[in-house]
């Protein structure tokens, strides 16, 4: 570059001198002398000033991938980290099954098919006057009744939020317990009653006779130490 410029200063300060060819000489030379050094620093240099179509390609790509991620939003995994909550059930309410009422629907009550699952149980329910169906646990019957459970004698009802109980007809085609099953209570009373006293006996026995035998060991013993 210090080249060049003292080449041009020599040019401009001796135009007079030199006369018009040297002059002009001077300025080709000069001319010739700035178009070399602008095609040699081009040659060496020229490539990193203009980046070439493979850099190019290469900042794009880098410039997309950059852009799709931070458009990509983020999923958090659905994994239970801190387990999870157990679903709490409530427990339905144990029924008073002597205080629950007699319904007033038009129903009777002609069979019952009970079974050790709960929702396979059934009872052969009929309108007066007409036949008989078979109603499993869940199901409605005339009037918007729905069949609660089963039972060995009578099948118990909810309706309107309320519970209510259908047993077998009387004689007069009134719904009551039958006196075969009036008496169960009575008797498995009885029973229960007299097997405690059975086994407060046998208790009772079984005491005596291990004090008997304690005493009987005493007795040899102090026999023994006698001797």
């Amino acid at each position: 570059m210090s080249l060049v410029k003292r080449t041009l200063s020599n040019a401009l300060q001796n135009p007079a001198a030199s006369g018009g060819n040297t002059a002009r000489r001077s300025l080709l030379a000069t001319v010739a002398v700035v178009g070399g050094w602008l095609a040699v620093n081009v040659m060496a240099y020229g490539h990193l000033a203009v980046p070439s179509e493979a850099d190019g390609g290469l900042l794009a790509e880098r410039s997309t991938r950059t852009t799709a991620g931070s458009n990509q939003t983020v999923s958090l995994p659905s994994t239970a980290f801190f387990g999870v909550a157990p679903v709490k059930t409530e427990a339905e309410p144990e029924l008073d099954l002597a205080n629950i009422p007699i319904t007033q629907l038009n129903l009777v009550l002609s069979g019952v098919l009970s079974s050790s699952v709960g929702d396979h149980a059934s009872a052969l329910v009929a309108e007066r006057g007409k036949p008989a169906e078979r109603i499993f646990v869940g199901e409605k019957l005339p009037g918007g009744a729905e069949v609660y459970s089963v039972e060995v004698d009578h099948i118990i009802l909810r309706r309107n939020g309320q519970m209510e109980k259908l047993t077998y007809p009387d004689a007069e085609g009134r719904p009551t317990v039958p006196k075969q099953y009036a008496n169960y209570a009575g008797e498995a009373a009885k029973v229960i009653s007299a097997n405690a006293t059975s086994e407060r006996s046998d208790k009772q026995q079984s005491i005596r006779d291990r004090l008997e035998q304690l005493r009987e060991m005493a007795r040899q013993r102090q026999r023994t130490n006698q001797r």
